[in-house]
């Protein structure tokens, strides 16, 4: 996906990006020491998530229906979505899709909408 360069700590350190008019704070795997600000690059963004993970909290954490990746802090979100697909389990989170927290083969769960801790966005180049 298409981003823009905004800031970076250093490799492995925390990095601003700008993916469709949102800044995203994310893992710097993708050498931004060599960017300069504004510069449009090409990521992937890779997701780690929380372990303690409970099934009726993530199905039960976006009765609202969004799709929308909100700020923690550092590099940690709370990830809103709908499930797009199952092995893997993918999430619509509006701006960017995510990999989500747990694998099933019940079909059932495609379309259903979902919440569930990011504890890290990792950006790469692509």
């Amino acid at each position: 996906m298409k981003a823009e360069f905004v800031s970076t700590e250093g490799d492995y350190l925390q990095a601003e990006l700008n993916i469709d008019g949102q800044t995203l704070y994310v893992m710097d795997e993708f050498g931004g020491d060599c960017l300069k600000p504004g510069q449009e690059i090409d990521v992937e963004l890779m997701n780690s998530c929380a372990d303690d993970l409970d099934w009726d909290a993530v199905f039960s954490a976006n009765l609202e229906k969004r799709t929308a990746l909100q700020h923690i802090s550092g590099w940690s979100y709370f990830a809103l979505g709908r499930v797009t697909s199952i092995n893997p389990l993918m999430c619509d989170c509006g701006v960017v899709e995510l990999e989500g927290p747990f694998s099933t083969n019940d079909t059932r769960c495609i379309g259903e909408y979902v919440g569930f801790r990011v504890t890290r966005l990792t950006a790469f180049e692509t």
